[in-house]
């Protein structure tokens, strides 16, 4: 069979539209050796054909027999799984109010952190008049600088 016929049947068969026969013809292509530029799907052909010599054999499950051993762990676990769940809640009820507690506890914090920037306030205000002062004082620096500058210039105008 000719390369470009194994290319055709390729694309056919990835697209899924091979019959059954043209299938074989691929598999016997593949069992008798190939061409390099078919090697890539070499190995697929074979993992399929090893696949399908797989026999499922059913197995049949024992029963369980339920001796006395069994009934005796059986309520051991569920007595283990009571006692857990027991644990469980209590630590969850007690989580529930340490959270209470701590959430508590930020409020107050929250309220106190509140109360003393109100009272901080008046301090801004005082804290805010000194730095206007100080430009005041810089404004009456400068004005007497300039004061000066003119009274050397005056004085020299007049000698």
């Amino acid at each position: 069979m000719s390369t470009n016929d194994i290319d055709k049947l390729l694309d056919k068969f990835f697209d899924a539209e091979t019959t059954l026969e043209e299938e074989k013809t691929l598999k016997s292509y593949f069992e008798s050796g190939c061409e390099t530029k078919h090697e890539k799907f070499k190995a697929y052909f074979e993992f399929a054909h090893k696949e399908s010599l797989i026999v499922y054999t059913e197995r049949k499950q024992k029963p369980i027999l339920m001796n006395k051993y069994f009934k005796y762990a059986s309520v051991a676990a569920l007595i283990l799984i009571s006692a857990t769940l027991v644990f469980i809640y209590n630590a969850n009820q007690k989580s529930k109010e340490q959270l209470r507690t701590t959430e508590n506890a930020i409020r107050f914090v929250c309220f106190q952190v509140n109360q003393a920037q109100e009272e901080m306030e008046p301090m801004r205000l005082v804290n805010s008049s000194f730095k206007e002062l100080e430009k005041l004082n810089e404004l009456e620096k400068t004005q007497d600088i300039l004061l000066k500058q003119l009274r050397i210039i005056q004085n020299a105008t007049t000698n």
